[in-house]
């Protein structure tokens, strides 16, 4: 009894094994490109997704609105600009894609 339920158990731990890989890599959209350092993103009403870029450098900090981001060509548009920026490079950014 006790090895069926051992074999059970590693069948069982094999299949979530082989199945999160496969969810992990799931399919990706990119939303808005060209973000400069961005640092962090919010929902807000009537889905709206907003994100904080650090900028890259002296006053190019700012807040970018997303109007209804799962469409095609999203509305933008920034609602806070000339921000304090502490972010690097845009140029030695490693990627300024925002996926969802």
């Amino acid at each position: 009894m006790k090895k069926i339920i051992a074999l059970l158990g590693v069948c069982l731990l094999l299949s979530v094994l082989s199945v999160t890989p496969a969810f992990a890599a799931g399919p990706y959209t990119v939303v808005l490109d060209g973000l400069q350092s961005p640092r962090g993103l919010a929902f807000g009403p009537g889905g709206r997704l907003y994100v904080a870029q650090a900028g890259s450098g002296d006053n190019t900090g700012k807040v970018t609105e997303i109007r209804n981001p799962w469409a095609a060509n999203p509305a933008v548009q920034d609602v806070a600009s000339g921000l304090l920026s502490f972010g690097a490079d845009v140029n030695s950014s490693p990627s300024t894609e925002f996926r969802s």
